[in-house]
């Protein structure tokens, strides 16, 4: 990974005005910045191509694409459709040259990022309106964009309801088949879902609401089983912020590390806390190496006249 995409409040007073930021993680500098007047900065609106080139975010019901390294805005998107009452909630990059939409509770659209062309479109077959949280933390494109992974909790008999992930081919919208959650757990809220770098598994962070703990499940898409079930740990604070990922696959696949500073051994299930979980408000956790996390704090944000971004470069 060369760059990493961050967003930012403007100076104290100025709350609308916000900017986008990519960064160049081995020179450490900003390589473009794209400011916008705008309300909110939401989580899950703004992504950065999986080649680093494209910058793309929601703003209303439009998608706006710009050259990740001039920040010159190549495309707006109007995703509006007659009689189309579905909020626009949810951006992702499949791969460079597409990008995965979600509307309502149920739409999906791909389009293609070099004309903003709609290449497909279809529907979920089960809502994503339950298990709490923003609809971009139930779902999640494969690496490559082949799958676009969703979970959702089924009613299956009298008082039984299951978690099951279900899995959509992106270039059909075929749904080509769903896998269950062998635990008995109820009251939950997703808190992320990723799939590994070889795009073989995808796990997910669950929150159960009543225990006030946190799980780690795991399939294995290649075999179609279930692979891998972690906890219960303690709840721990998170603020959800841009592209922030509450879980993060090691690149071994040997574990995780959730909330930005605990590590998560896949094999024993034990869990050991890394990094400063005190140095302030974390606004990004990514694994960019063997044993390695990149991490950006807010520092005394209510002191200083702009929100100042410090990266701090974990290892274990």
């Amino acid at each position: 990974m060369s760059d990493l995409v961050m967003g930012d409040k403007g100076a104290a007073g100025d709350s609308s005005l916000v900017h986008l930021m990519v960064y160049d993680l081995k020179q450490q500098e900003v390589v473009s910045k794209v400011s916008k007047s705008l309300t909110y900065l939401n989580e899950c609106d703004c992504e950065v191509s999986p080649d680093g080139k494209r910058l793309a975010r929601i703003e209303g019901l439009n998608i706006l694409i710009w050259d990740a390294a001039t920040a010159e805005l190549l495309h707006r998107i109007d995703t509006i459709k007659p009689n189309d009452s579905g909020k626009l909630q949810y951006l992702e990059f499949a791969e460079p040259d597409r990008l995965v939409s979600f509307h309502g509770e149920e739409t999906v659209r791909v389009y293609d990022v070099q004309t903003g062309r709609k290449l497909n479109e279809f529907q979920l077959s089960l809502s994503l309106k339950g298990l709490g949280g923003h609809p971009g933390r139930k779902m999640r494109a494969s690496p490559g964009g082949r799958f676009l992974a969703t979970l959702h909790i089924c009613n299956e008999g009298p008082q039984k309801r299951v978690l099951r992930l279900h899995m959509y081919d992106l270039k059909s919208g075929k749904h080509v088949g769903n896998l269950p959650l062998a635990e008995n757990l109820s009251h939950l809220t997703v808190r992320d879902l990723v799939f590994s770098d070889d795009g073989e598994e995808v796990a997910t962070l669950l929150y159960q609401q009543r225990e006030r703990d946190f799980v780690i499940a795991s399939w294995s898409v290649k075999e179609g089983i279930q692979s891998g079930f972690c906890g219960p740990f303690p709840a721990i604070s998170t603020r959800p912020l841009t592209k922030e990922r509450h879980l993060v696959w090691l690149k071994d696949k040997s574990g995780w590390v959730h909330s930005g500073h605990y590590l998560v051994n896949r094999k024993t299930g034990e869990q050991q806390q890394i990094g400063n979980s005190d140095q302030g408000i974390r606004h990004d956790a990514q694994i960019i190496g063997p044993n390695t996390m990149l991490q950006f704090w807010e520092s005394e944000p209510r002191r200083t006249t702009e929100n100042e971004m410090v990266p701090e470069v974990v290892q274990w």
